[in-house]
């Protein structure tokens, strides 16, 4: 039996009596076709069991109906909720994600022109050697989670700031008089602001931090860091770590050594993963606006796409404090 021969847009247009014209328009979802005709070209394509030709209508259109994105990995729990939230609402403008992880050969096939429609990039750290790129490529993008905050192009922020000085501000709520910090690496500017925020809400009281150090966001540096807070005999009351994997490195640690949390030692941490929730006790958080996050990177492009340039640049979305169990008021014992 030989093979079955693949249906073409002429024998839709024959199958239903309409001409090509009329068929490629219902394809495209004109508005000038007749909803009689309509009706009569989806059922022609139903009954023959038509699959478009997605190479020809890109042709016909001038456009791929493809959203890149370049992102290191999808290992943090943060990069992997935008990514489906920008998927979920590429979806609904009947678009598609194309993830381009950066240790492969992906992103300079979908950095091509006419490979994709626009470009997002989920890569903090990585804007330049991205973006000059994209520039050049004349592609329209966003850069998501920046770490330039003089750019000259669309840029989706969280006010990192604002989030450390809403953990300031609850500590001294609390009645904590003592903060200590523990944050990520001195490059990026997310960790810094979160550390600079936390020290403007304390200086307002007269407080500074009274211990500060530096690790990579995970829990391993949580846990060896406040191991060694301990082992020197400077416990702060009250911690914030600028990350939910150090949090919950820092509480393991602590719980490890006899200190109860938060009856002894209050923690706050920063982004909501799940195991923020799950984690005993469950950790009080500031939590990032994931789904606020995508749904401005998608309108900004789409307005870029459209033929229009955002008129602004930068957008500081705030985040949330979620209190939960791991901070509690101080107690003079």
């Amino acid at each position: 039996m030989g093979e079955k021969q693949q249906v073409s847009l002429e024998d839709v247009a024959r199958y239903c009596g309409l001409s090509t014209v009329t068929v490629s328009r219902v394809l495209n979802h004109s508005p000038s076709v007749r909803e009689y005709n309509r009706q009569k070209v989806m059922e022609a394509i139903e009954a023959l069991g038509y699959i478009p030709n997605a190479a020809a209508r890109t042709l016909a259109r001038g456009t791929t109906g493809i959203i890149g994105m370049i992102t290191p990995g999808l290992q943090d729990p943060f990069f992997s909720q935008i990514v489906q939230e920008v998927n979920n609402g590429l979806i609904s403008h009947n678009l598609f994600l194309a993830i381009s992880i950066t240790a492969n050969q992906g992103c300079d096939y979908i950095l091509q022109q006419q490979r994709v429609d626009g470009m997002m990039l989920l890569a903090p750290g990585m804007e330049d050697e991205f973006v000059p790129r994209l520039k050049s490529q004349k592609v329209p993008f966003v850069v998501l989670d920046s770490q330039n905050r003089n750019a000259d192009y669309s840029c989706i922020l969280v006010d990192n700031f604002d989030g450390g000085y809403q953990v300031g501000r609850h500590f001294l709520d609390l009645g904590h008089r003592r903060v200590g910090f523990i944050g990520g690496p001195r490059e990026l500017v997310n960790s810094s602001e979160r550390e600079h925020g936390l020290q403007a809400a304390l200086a307002g009281e007269g407080l500074s931090v009274v211990r500060s150090e530096r690790g990579q966001f995970c829990f391993a540096d949580g846990y060896r860091i406040m191991t060694a807070w301990i082992g020197q005999g400077v416990v702060p009351p009250a911690i914030f770590a600028a990350d939910c994997n150090l949090a919950l490195g820092v509480i393991t640690a602590l719980r490890e050594h006899g200190y109860r949390v938060p009856q002894d030692v209050s923690v706050c941490g920063f982004d909501d993963e799940p195991m923020a929730q799950e984690y005993i006790p469950a950790l009080t958080i500031v939590a990032q606006p994931v789904s606020a996050l995508a749904e401005c990177a998608i309108e900004q492009l789409m307005i870029w796409i459209g033929g229009e340039r955002p008129k602004q640049l930068i957008y500081r979305l705030k985040p949330k404090l979620v209190v939960r169990e791991s901070t509690a008021p101080w107690r003079a014992d």
